[in-house]
C-alpha cells in the first residue's frame, strides 16, 4: 500500500492507464486541447479500451472546446 502523501485524491478518467481527472483537466487548460485525440496523445487517456471518451468528451465541452 502507498503512503497517503503518495495517494491521489481525485478519480481516475481511464482505467487502462491510471489516468486521473486532474492530469485530463490541466492538459486541456494547459495545453488548450481542444479535440479527443489531442487529449489521448497527450495523457494517453482514451487510448485502450475507449469506455472513458465521453467523460473526456465532457470536459472537453466545459472548457469550450469543439470536440
Amino acid at each position: 500500500m502507498s503512503p497517503a502523501y503518495l495517494e491521489r485524491t481525485d478519480r481516475i478518467v481511464c482505467r487502462c492507464l491510471r489516468v486521473y481527472e486532474s492530469d485530463v483537466v490541466e492538459a486541456v487548460e494547459t495545453s488548450q486541447l481542444d479535440s479527443l485525440r489531442e487529449v489521448i496523445r497527450q495523457t494517453g487517456a482514451g487510448s485502450g479500451c475507449t469506455a472513458c471518451h465521453h467523460r473526456i468528451c465532457e470536459y472537453l465541452a466545459r472548457s469550450g472546446a469543439s470536440t
